[in-house]
């Protein structure tokens, strides 16, 4: 039998005609290079062949594209710099920018100064002249009429006229010479501030900067740890399980959690609602006074047989008379001892005497058909369980580990990673459904963006 396995090998024909293509297609490239050598285009050829193009392409047919694959790209590399070296970083600290003396901008600030009580002299001045001018305008009538003289007043007309003019025309070029002078203070100011800044912030932002980058690559590193030990951790489970032990089992979220207690979480002590309503002891007291009246009755009573022949044997059974000298609670606890016995609710193992106090008053309430009144024992425990879940979702919700995650995240985003506002809000529009909080009844108010 010829095995269908084995490897695959030319007939002698097929051998021959192989030669014969390849002749013919190194004929054709010899040809065509011979050809493209005469016209002064084997170079544009050769280029588009290494770069993959189509060989009967030419320069005049090919796109942008087929352009920039011919480029060539230069191979990156990290560039490092050794001890006593200049670096980007410290040309750019060592830049200090052109600012004035502090002489000079007090002396532009004085420039400033003179120019602008100038500018309020002459002000002043053309309006004090102004009102002379009213003035001496308003009593034109009164000159003449009462014989004054009427050549001096035009003088004074005239003279406080050209002196408005005068002082006029000198405030327009005063104005721009302090607008010119303000401008140059307020830039040696600016000068002088920035001059400050850099001082004070340059060295500082750049040791922040270069502390991120530390701190960030601790954290890949610790993160990387972590993985370590919880592939361990899950390996050393799976072998457990397996072996049927699943009491070997690790649980890593318990350490978590540990760690995050240990860092320090919101504590919220539970705060028990008073029971609206009846008091668990003037309950109690109504129950066993029923059992009382019930105990006297005589089941052979007409009067008494709605009630029940066996509910009155019941409550002959529970109820006891008490000794001379014995107290209230060791009175009670005999009664319920008694209440146990005859409604059968023994306490089982794991029960707590709080949990078969209760259950035991509720089967005896049950058994003399009595309700509370006020409140009901499902609403009342309806508001302990909620008190009880606002304590656990104020731990629950409060999570350091997490806490400083998302402020990370949040620095990281704006200045490890550089993004503008604009760009943080495009590019992180994710939405979380928080952990809706006891008593929450508007579903979309626990919806809220990340940050």
């Amino acid at each position: 039998m010829t095995s269908i396995t084995g490897e695959w090998a030319p007939n002698p024909d097929e051998l021959a005609m192989s030669d014969k293509m390849n002749s013919r297609r190194s004929d054709r490239l010899n040809a065509r290079t011979v050809d493209s050598d005469e016209l002064g285009e084997v170079d544009e050829i050769d280029e588009a062949l290494s770069a993959g193009i189509p060989a009967h392409r030419r320069a005049s047919e090919m796109s942008d594209l087929d352009f920039a694959q011919l480029t060539e790209r230069s191979s990156p590399e990290i560039k490092t710099y050794g001890p006593g070296e200049v670096t980007p970083l410290d040309e750019l600290l060592n830049a200090q920018p052109a600012a004035p003396a502090a002489e000079d901008a007090a002396a532009l600030k004085a420039e400033v100064a003179r120019l602008q009580s100038v500018v309020d002299r002459l002000e002043t001045d053309i309006a004090r002249y102004l009102a002379r001018y009213a003035e001496l305008d308003e009593s034109r009538a009164d000159v003449v009429l009462n014989g004054g003289n009427i050549e001096k007043l035009h003088n004074d007309l005239r003279d406080a006229e050209q002196m408005v003019k005068s002082l006029t025309a000198a405030v327009e070029p005063t104005k721009a010479m302090l607008a010119k002078a303000k401008t140059a203070s307020r830039n040696a100011t600016v000068g002088r501030q920035a001059v400050a800044a850099k001082t004070e912030h340059y060295a500082p932002l750049a040791d922040a900067y270069e502390t991120m980058f530390e701190l960030l690559a601790g954290v890949c590193h610790t993160a990387k740890v972590i993985d370590e030990h919880m592939l361990a951790i899950e390996g050393t489970n799976i072998a457990a399980l397996a072996a049927g032990r699943a009491d070997l089992v690790i649980d890593a979220r318990a350490i978590r959690r540990a760690v995050v207690d240990t860092i320090g979480t919101m504590r919220a002590s539970v705060v028990v609602p008073v029971r609206m309503g009846e008091t668990d002891e003037a309950f109690e007291v109504r129950l066993w006074s029923v059992v009382e009246t019930n105990a006297r009755k005589d089941p052979r009573s007409k009067s008494n047989k709605t009630i029940g022949k066996a509910m009155l044997t019941d409550c002959r059974a529970m109820h006891i008379e008490r000794h001379a000298n014995e107290d209230g609670k060791a009175y009670r606890a005999r009664q319920w001892a008694a209440a146990a016995i005859t409604l059968h609710s023994q306490r089982s193992k794991d029960e707590s005497d709080a949990d078969h106090r209760l259950r035991l008053r509720d089967a005896l309430a049950k058994r003399l058909q009595v309700d509370r009144k006020g409140e009901s024992d499902d609403a009342y425990q309806l508001r302990v369980g909620n008190a009880h879940a606002l304590s656990f979702s104020g731990y629950d919700q409060s999570d350091p580990l997490k806490d400083v995650a998302e402020k990370a995240m949040k620095a990281t985003r704006k200045h490890a990673l550089g993004l503008e506002p604009t760009a943080l809000h495009r590019q992180h529009m994710n939405v979380r459904e928080l952990a809706p909080l006891p008593g929450d009844t508007d579903v979309v108010r626990r919806i809220g963006r990340r940050e």
